[in-house]
């Protein structure tokens, strides 16, 4: 299935969670901040949101510092 992650269009598998879609890239989901279709999401959600074909996902890692 087709989504859009980070502004490109990526492939992934079906059925796909937030946090798998995570895992597979090496992500750790205390280490990012996620926008799924325009929302932010709980991290305690992860699990058990399911990407959708053509949903739109944002993953930000924040950086400190000044």
């Amino acid at each position: 299935m087709k989504i859009v992650a980070n502004g490109k269009a990526v492939v992934v598998e079906s059925p796909c969670t937030v946090a798998a879609f995570l895992a597979g890239r090496g992500l750790k989901p205390t280490q990012v901040v996620v926008e799924l279709n325009d929302e932010a999401l709980e991290r305690g959600r992860f699990e058990e949101i399911h990407l959708k074909e053509g949903d739109k996902l944002e993953v930000v890692l924040p950086v400190a510092g000044g």
